[in-house]
């Protein structure tokens, strides 16, 4: 009876702001590829580390296999993605984790615990601490705000 009614529009209103949700990363998806592309790429061994990692920042990357994709040395390569980006590897990798994170906590569909493995954290606490040190707010705090 009413109750199921309740439920049911609930269920379709967290699934019409689930929907606007994709709908608007999607949308913000060319709009961010195309600031990526701002970035000068004299090296197409660069872009090609770049792609990489937009395309798999919910997993884990370390280092030596960015630098193996590059095909340059770990010295080498560090030296000239800190030229072409102005950031380390590691620090473009946690920008990117937390931006994306900012729009799944928006959405507030799912907890931090799983908007931190979705963007690619291992550890909610790491997690916290880089969105706390890049946002100044806690993840429970810019949900809220």
């Amino acid at each position: 009876g009413k109750d199921g009614y309740a439920k049911m529009y609930f269920l379709d209103e967290k699934y019409e702001k689930y929907l606007k949700t994709m709908q608007d990363l999607f949308a913000n998806k060319e709009k961010f590829i195309q600031e990526e592309r701002k970035i000068v790429f004299s090296k197409p061994e660069i872009e090609r580390v770049i792609v990489f990692i937009n395309q798999n920042y919910c997993n884990k990357i370390t280092i030596e296999e960015l630098s193996e994709i590059s095909g340059y040395s770990l010295t080498h390569f560090k030296r000239l993605f800190l030229e072409h980006t102005k950031t380390s590897p590691k620090k473009y990798i946690n920008h990117l984790r937390i931006n994306k994170a900012k729009n799944l906590l928006k959405s507030n569909l799912f907890t931090i615990s799983e908007v931190a493995v979705r963007c690619g954290f291992e550890n909610i606490y790491y997690f916290s601490n880089a969105f706390k040190k890049e946002t100044g707010l806690s993840p429970k705090e810019y949900m809220k705000k």
